[in-house]
Formats: structure tokens, C-alpha cells, sequence
């Protein structure tokens, strides 16, 4: 039974041969490694084993072949078909450098006021400003030196006069060196500003000339405290016809009516104030008589027994009296206590027999014209 299984295992591992007839010996050697092949396929251990000897002789096998070359993109180091941009990556235009490797990816940012790149700009992209407008200075119209202001040392756009500060008037000089600011004060009593009045500004209110007191009322001219011939406020004083000079018993004509005189006020020939006290006193004038009565309160007031009015100056209240003495007419008196009359220097322009005075009584006061002949009070004033 065994030579004969032998015999057909022999036959069918080596059937289809070409040579059935050879030697024993290589039939042995071809019979087994049949055999080993046939071990191998049926037993899995062999299996892995043969698969294990392939896989250690296998790069031995493939570094006995050429190596296989794969090109390789240089800037970012990917294959060639895997780079975006299959190697030929795009350049700055600016610094030439990659994109990938450019700082600013090849965006440079530019001046925005020279319109150069940064990197090329004079500034590097910041240009000084004017600290004045806050332009950078090749735009601004001063190219940042504005003008400044001579007064105030503030350029002319932060000055409040824009560099034309106003002068004081008075001094010529500007109002903040001035030093009344432009306003000069002026002097209460004459009007004049105080660096040109005589007393600079301070008037002595009262004084005496030619041993008669006058009060300063801050008008143009200074009154008498009483009334010629008067040794006080409250004495009537003397009676004068207009344009004498010298009193009488009986009045009844004037040496003066029917001449052409012009303003009397001065001229000893006419004037009782001046050819009586002398000095600077005189008649006033119409225009006075109209001044005091603007620049005064006044009140119809009794002093030492004796009625009258007070004028009292609205600028210095200062105040003289104003007693009524009445009028003169022929040997008699009248309205002596009642009516104040007083002469002005001022004849009238056009009626030689008649001269301007005020009269005043517990009404009030006015300017008119009289008479010649009536004998009236004179109160002298003085400049």
C-alpha cells in the first residue's frame, strides 16, 4: 500500500513534465521543494514567515535600483503639484522679496501726505505738523510758522482782534498797554480829560479871588457866593441899571438905553462885576445863566430869614444862593422877598433899550428880557 500511494503522489506532483523518465536524484531535489512550496501554502505560519523574508529583502532589492528625484517648490517647500502656485510663487514689486516673505506682503503702505512709500519717505510717513491749524506744514499756508500778533503775542487766528488790537484814542497807545485801558477819565468839573486839566481832575471846589469866595459847580465858569455889594449868601447886595457901573437914589432911565453894545461881560466901562471886585470877575452870560439851571437841582428855601433859591450842581453838589432881592424901579422896591432878578452881560440883538437876566421865585426860574432902567442884582462869576 505505501509504494503504491509513493508511486501515485510521484506521478501527480510530476505529471505533465517533460521528462518522465530522469534521474532519481533530481527527482528527489524537485519533489522537495515542491514539497516546501506546497508546505508553505498550506500551513500559515510558513506563510507569514515567507512574507516577513520578502518584506526585509525588499529595500535591499529597491536600493540596488536608480533613486526617484521630487522636485520641490523653494519658497514654501511643498511638491511641486502640491504648491499653489506650482512653484513659481508671486514677488513685492516694492522690495522684490516673496510675497510669503515680504513684511508687509507685498502691500507697502505709502505716505499720505508726500504720496512716497514709508521706507522712502523724508518722515517715514509722519510729516511735523503746525501746532497752530494742525496741517502738516507743506499744507499749511504758513508752513506752521503763523504770524503771531505784536501786542498780545498770540498768533493773529487765536488773537480777538486778529493781530488789529484798538489803540486808545487818548494816548495813541494800544488799550491793554494803556493804563486806562482806553478810557482816560475825565475831569468831573471841566470836561477836559484829567492828564490835560489844570488840576488833574481834582477842582477846588471853593476858594477866593480878590477877597471875594466863589463855588466851582463843575460848569464853565465859577459863581460868586454872594451878590455884588453883599457881605453874605443872604444879602441882597446892590441894585444896577444894565451897563452901569455905579447905584442910585431914584432909577429911572439907564446911561446904556438906546446904545449898540455888544456882550458887556469884562469891560469895566459897563460891567459893575469887573469895575467893582476886579481881577477875573464879571457879569455872566445867558448862555451861563441857561447852564446853571441844566446842571442844578434847585429849591425855593429860606436862608437867614431871607427867601430864595438854592441851586445845588448835579455833578459835585456844591450850591450857592440866590436871594430875592426884588427889582428897583424909580425910589422903590419891588418884589423884594418874592422875585429874585438878575443881570446878564448879553444885550439883546436886535432892541437896543432892552438886556437878557433870570429871574426866579417859588415857581422856578427862567431866562428873560428887560428894561435897561429897572436896577437889578448882579451875582459876578469867574473862569
Amino acid at each position: 500500500m505505501d509504494n503504491k500511494f509513493s508511486q501515485d503522489r510521484y506521478r501527480h506532483d510530476y505529471a505533465g513534465t517533460e521528462n518522465t523518465q530522469c534521474d532519481p536524484t533530481q527527482h528527489a531535489t524537485a519533489i522537495t521543494q515542491k514539497h516546501k512550496y506546497t508546505m508553505m501554502q498550506r500551513t500559515p505560519f510558513f506563510t507569514f514567515l515567507f512574507s516577513l523574508c520578502v518584506l526585509l529583502a525588499l529595500p535591499l532589492s529597491l536600493s540596488a535600483q536608480d533613486p526617484v528625484t521630487i522636485e520641490t517648490c523653494k519658497v514654501c517647500g511643498k511638491a511641486i503639484p502640491s504648491c499653489a502656485y506650482k512653484g513659481k510663487h508671486p514677488k513685492c514689486a516694492t522690495c522684490g522679496e516673496y510675497k510669503e516673505h515680504c513684511a508687509f506682503k507685498g502691500n507697502h503702505p505709502k505716505c499720505s501726505t508726500c504720496g512716497k512709500l514709508t521706507e522712502s519717505c523724508e518722515y517715514g510717513g509722519h510729516h511735523p505738523k503746525c501746532p497752530t491749524c494742525n496741517r502738516v506744514k507743506e499744507k499749511c499756508e504758513y508752513h506752521g510758522d503763523h504770524p503771531k500778533c505784536t501786542v498780545c503775542g498770540k498768533v493773529r487766528e487765536e488773537c480777538p482782534y486778529v493781530g488789529n488790537h484798538p489803540k486808545c484814542v487818548t494816548c495813541g497807545e494800544y488799550k491793554e498797554r494803556c493804563p486806562h485801558k482806553g478810557n482816560h477819565p475825565k475831569c468831573a468839573m471841566c470836561g477836559k480829560l484829567c492828564e490835560e486839566c489844570p488840576y488833574g481832575g481834582n477842582h477846588p471846589t471853593t476858594g477866593q479871588h480878590e477877597g471875594h469866595e466863589w463855588v466851582d459847580l463843575g460848569l464853565s465858569v465859577k459863581w460868586a457866593t454872594c451878590n455884588e455889594g453883599a457881605a453874605s449868601p443872604a444879602e441882597y447886595g446892590n441894585y444896577y441899571a444894565w451897563g452901569e457901573i455905579t447905584t442910585h437914589e431914584d432909577y429911572r432911565t439907564s446911561a446904556t438905553s438906546g446904545m449898540s453894545l455888544s456882550d458887556i461881560k469884562g469891560d469895566a466901562t459897563y460891567d459893575a462885576a469887573r469895575a467893582k471886585w476886579g481881577g477875573k470877575w464879571r457879569m455872566p452870560t445867558m448862555a451861563e445863566f441857561e447852564e446853571l439851571m441844566r446842571g442844578c437841582d434847585n429849591v425855593w428855601v429860606t436862608q437867614d430869614g431871607v427867601p430864595g433859591m438854592r441851586f445845588t450842581s448835579k455833578k459835585n453838589g456844591k450850591s450857592i444862593f440866590f436871594p430875592a432881592a426884588g427889582y428897583r424901579e424909580g425910589k422903590s422896591v419891588g418884589y423884594k422877598d418874592e422875585v429874585g432878578y438878575f443881570w446878564a452881560s448879553t444885550p439883546h440883538n436886535s432892541n437896543t433899550h432892552t438886556a437878557g437876566g433870570m429871574s426866579l421865585n417859588a415857581d422856578g426860574y427862567t431866562t428873560f428880557w428887560s428894561d435897561r432902567s429897572y436896577a437889578q442884582s448882579v451875582r459876578p462869576v469867574m473862569e
